[in-house]
């Protein structure tokens, strides 16, 4: 009788396509959301939809650019380029291409499976003249950045990126997140669900 479970303010039934997911890990390929629009993150920045269509069209996937966004371990060593960087409804959607077969890459692939990293944090430069102040919530509104790098992080700024999973790994996750939530003593359980 509850509500679909929502993972950090999207509702998985908004996300299409689990069951086909399972596979892209084995395939060395990661897929998830780098930002989700109008969230404030820890530096008090939020994204706007829009604010990467040119960074995208000028040295994303299939850009011809010299230098092309990269997806990184920890804002360190690039792991791969991206087959797909799009701005959809929810957030910055990214697919990337099989992940280089170098040791750190071959690490976070480890740490991507086991959940231990499962979020993501961006390499951006500010346009100054592109970016506004909003009083009430006290944040920078993004309406244009140079986007450099997508990294898989243990420690996000905007805690609501998140990897996508194939419908399995939902399952264990609802699991995990039950039995966290069971931990907490009573008086906080209601709250957390």
């Amino acid at each position: 009788s509850a509500a679909p479970i929502a993972y950090n303010n999207v509702a998985m039934t908004q996300v299409t396509g689990l069951e086909k997911r399972a596979s892209l890990l084995d395939e060395r390929v990661v897929e998830g959301y780098g930002v989700i629009w109008g969230t404030r993150n820890s530096h008090g920045e939020k994204f706007v939809k829009g604010c990467f269509t040119k960074s995208i069209a000028e040295q994303g996937p299939g850009s011809g650019s010299n230098y092309q966004i990269k997806f990184r371990d920890e804002h360190g060593k690039a792991c791969s380029l991206f087959a797909e960087i799009v701005e959809d409804e929810i957030g910055l959607y990214f697919r990337t291409v099989p992940l280089d077969n170098v040791p750190w890459a071959n690490d976070l692939l480890v740490q991507l499976r086991s959940g231990t990293i499962n979020n993501f944090s961006l390499g951006f430069r500010f346009i100054w003249d592109k970016t506004e102040w909003e009083d009430d919530t006290d944040s920078m509104i993004i309406l244009e950045a140079k986007l450099f790098e997508i990294s898989a992080v243990a420690i996000p700024s905007d805690t609501t990126t998140f990897m996508m999973r194939g419908a399995e790994e939902i399952e264990y996750l609802q699991e995990d997140t039950e039995d966290f939530i069971l931990s907490l003593p009573k008086s906080k359980q209601l709250e957390a669900r």
